[in-house]
């Protein structure tokens, strides 16, 4: 039997979501912002299931047969500061 087409981004059950964190590895792409002056790394309070109001750093998955240099949160970090 052929295997349905799904889409990684589709959001998961919030169980899903933890049985999957438990058992498998997930790569991620994150940006931490540091301001030194302070002492401080920006975070973000997440909105959204499965893991809502987790503080968070910005960045996600990278999906499969995606490369690091090729996923959204590498590309934002190549801007100037």
């Amino acid at each position: 039997a052929e295997l349905p087409t799904l889409d990684p981004r589709a959001p998961i059950s919030d169980a899903a979501y933890r049985q999957t964190l438990y058992k498998l590895p997930m790569p991620t792409c994150d940006v931490l912002m540091i301001n030194p002056t302070r002492n401080a790394t920006l975070l973000f309070k997440r909105a959204n299931r499965p893991v809502k109001g987790v503080w968070y750093s910005l960045g996600g998955r990278v999906l499969k047969n995606e490369t690091l240099a090729g996923c959204p949160c590498a590309s934002s970090t190549r801007s100037s500061v």
